[in-house]
């Protein structure tokens, strides 16, 4: 029980802080593994059992409110498995997906049936004027969502099911370890139903073709795929028109007084908790609005009614990815100035511009963020991980909050700047070049993704050749030759295959996934797949 304790205590530290302080990737198995690992005394299987789990789980990152499987539960699950029952990781997999698959949904009925009838209360608290209360059920409910998680851990971490799980036939468990290999193919398949485009799939094969033929390690492809990017918006547009800056400016921190930067500056570093206490009503708006709290206050100080209208309007619906959603919040913060400066201004103005840039943000986050920047530097620390290295997960945790909180403070600046005029810079007509150009770049990481970490082949005899100098006659495999034509051609039709699956046959992922299980399993025992 006590390793199920730290099981528990290692998912709700990687899910909740994820949250908490807003998508700091704490919940990535690339680093729940080692953390699980740590705890039980056994670092090196964390970190193999996190590096395996991410390249399945890459693809598993929650785009708007979907999501496949909790990432988290699975790697602390696994790590746990191996290290008891000293088995292989690839074994273990296909077991603990399922447990992964079962846990979102626990955390989705709490999602809907725990934390959801408390939505209405926030209204309610907005229109007295209660900011105070407003924080204590925003950070209650964080609390009350990720401790009852681990709950559920401990009773999958228990000695039961352990018990189960040792008493699988040998057999059974070899095929499971080649089903196991075949899953990142769904996640490389994930990532590529997330950009795909018909102007650009094309560079999907570009990526993979640079990484199966010429062995190109994938910083080499992430700067090609940012050279083809950069050559394709400067063909549609010109880069020095799309990042002019408006002639109109609503306001600026630097012409602000100091005690209204203060107030502007306390405003973004509460930014980062916007989905604590997130709901399926309103999603992270009661966050939104508790990042608002200390800006409200102070330019709304002298005028009660106007105060409370402010909190009421954002703690309604705002959902979009959470790099980007600073940016909106300067927006709105500089728009707020103004109201409360402007008698003949229009409040309503505000929520409609927070409705417009959702969207768009959503989609440019979707595929920059979570299509582009996460797999290239999660490739990057797989590479770092080989052989159980400390330095992938290193790497992934201070690179990527070091460039996201950047970023986050660099849009949330700007958008406080840009006031109302930034909503022509991302749905205007100038900014469709960037978001193509994204994709391009998207696609080729992908790609090259999916060539570096899927590893599907054959083992089928189809022939047998004599061998002059030992004089024994050698295999010939269907995967030897189909490598030989064309290198990892067997990963990329079966990445292809999950595409086309989730694509254009609308079939959940989790479906195909357990389809991979099933296909990975009989082409094992069958002496097809090895």
């Amino acid at each position: 029980m006590l390793n199920a304790f730290f099981v528990a205590l290692a998912v709700f530290v990687g899910v909740g802080g994820h949250e908490l302080f807003g998508m700091v990737m704490l919940s990535r198995p690339i680093v729940v593994a080692p953390l699980t690992g740590l705890l039980l005394g056994d670092v090196q299987t964390g970190l193999l059992v996190g590096a395996s789990l991410e390249s399945i789980f890459m693809g598993v990152v929650n785009v708007g409110i979907s999501s496949t499987a909790e990432p988290a539960l699975a790697a602390g699950l696994a790590t746990a498995f191996t290290i008891q029952m000293g088995g292989n990781v690839g074994t273990i997999i296909p077991i603990v997906f399922p447990l992964a698959v079962l846990g979102l949904q626990f955390m989705n009925f709490i999602f809907s049936f725990v934390i959801g009838p408390f939505a209405p209360k926030f209204e309610q608290l907005a229109l007295e004027g209660k900011d105070k209360s407003i924080t204590a059920l925003h950070f209650g409910l964080w609390v009350l969502h990720y401790a009852l998680i681990p709950f559920f851990a401990v009773w999958l971490g228990s000695d039961v099911v352990q018990t189960i799980l040792q008493s699988i036939p040998k057999v059974i468990m070899n095929g499971l370890t080649v089903a196991g290999n075949m899953l990142p193919a769904v996640g490389m398949a994930m990532l590529m139903q997330m950009l795909w485009d018909k102007k650009t799939g094309i560079y999907y094969i570009l990526g993979f073709v640079a990484v199966a033929y010429l062995k190109l390690p994938l910083i080499a492809i992430a700067v090609l795929g940012v050279v083809i990017a950069l050559v394709t918006a400067q063909r549609d547009m010109q880069l020095k028109d799309m990042m002019a800056k408006p002639a109109v400016a609503s306001a600026s921190a630097n012409d602000s007084e100091e005690e209204d930067f203060f107030a502007i500056r306390k405003m973004f570093w509460r930014s980062g908790a916007m989905y604590a206490s997130v709901n399926p009503v309103t999603m992270g708006g009661a966050g939104f609005c508790y990042a608002m709290i200390p800006f409200i206050n102070h330019f709304y100080k002298n005028d009660e009614k106007k105060r409370r209208e402010a909190l009421a309007r954002h703690v309604s619906y705002f959902s979009t990815t959470v790099p980007l959603a600073s940016f909106v919040m300067g927006i709105a913060g500089s728009m707020e100035k103004e109201n409360s400066e402007k008698p003949d201004f229009d409040a309503n103005a505000i929520g409609s511009i927070k409705t417009s840039l959702m969207g768009p943000l959503a989609g440019i986050g979707d595929s920059l963020v979570v299509g582009t920047v996460i797999p290239i530097l999660l490739g990057i620390a797989l590479g770092f991980a080989e052989g159980g290295s400390p330095l992938g997960p290193l790497f992934y945790i201070i690179v990527w909050n070091a460039t996201s909180i950047w970023f986050q403070k660099f849009v949330y600046f700007k958008g406080y700047e840009l006031g109302g005029s930034a909503v022509e810079l991302l749905v205007g007509q100038k900014a469709t070049a960037f978001r193509e150009s994204v994709l391009v770049m998207g696609q080729v990481i992908v790609g090259a993704m999916a060539a570096s970490w899927v590893s599907i082949s054959t083992n089928l005899v189809i022939a047998q050749s004599y061998d002059a100098e030992t004089g024994k006659l050698t295999d010939v495999t269907l995967g030897s030759k189909l490598d030989g034509a064309f290198p990892k051609i067997l990963t990329m039709l079966f990445v292809l295959f999950a595409w086309w699956l989730m694509a254009k046959k609308n079939i959940t992922p989790i479906k195909v996934l357990l389809l991979f299980v099933v296909i990975g399993f009989v082409g094992s025992v069958v002496g097809f797949l090895g």
